[in-house]
Order: structure tokens, then sequence, then C-alpha cells
């Protein structure tokens, strides 16, 4: 088994470790907060390091804009629509499906 790396101090994208959390499943995890919004979560060791994971989801990006309030295009009616909360991965607009999502 590798020997636990520590973490502690070290920034990784918007995401600071802050101390260790409890293993779980044999994984290492961190209580992290991020460096923008000071939200706090625990992280396991490996989605750190492998970037994974790079922010809290609060929709900050790296570069310090803000996802939360952007304009975006639906893919399939082309009507404008707005990002909320942390939706900002969407590609359709609130009132359109596409037709391969079944739970959507």
């Amino acid at each position: 088994m590798p020997s636990k790396i520590d973490l502690v101090g070290k920034i990784f994208g918007l995401i600071k470790v802050d101390s260790p959390a409890p293993s779980r499943s044999g994984k290492t995890y961190w209580n992290c907060s991020c460096i923008k919004c000071g939200t706090t979560k625990i992280i396991q060791g490996s989605h750190l390091t492998t970037g994974v994971t790079k922010t809290c989801g609060c929709g900050c990006s790296l570069d310090g804009t803000s996802y939360i309030g952007e304009e975006r295009i639906c893919g399939i009616c082309g009507k404008k629509f707005q990002i909320h909360d942390k939706g900002w991965t969407r590609k359709y607009c609130y009132d359109c499906v596409p037709k391969d999502c079944t739970n959507a």
C-alpha cells in the first residue's frame, strides 16, 4: 500500500486542503474549502491530485469568472436561457428535453 501523501495546505484549482478527513472504503479523504466562496467539502484525495475535482461547484471558474447568470442558446429550440445555480453544464433550455434523454 502506498504511503499517504500529506496534502494539507496545498491548492488544487480553487480547492484548498485544510485537514485529513476519516478514510472510507480504504480511500483517503480530505477536509477542503473553496478559496472563492469558503464552502467546505470532504473530497477524495485522488480526485484532487488527478484534477477530477477543481471547484466546489459554486459556479466560479478557475479564471475568476462566474457561470451563474451566463446566457446560453438552447441546442434544440435556439431560445436564449440563463444558467441558474449549479446547473452551468446545461446545453438546453428548461423547456426542452433531448429526445435521447429519458431521465431529464
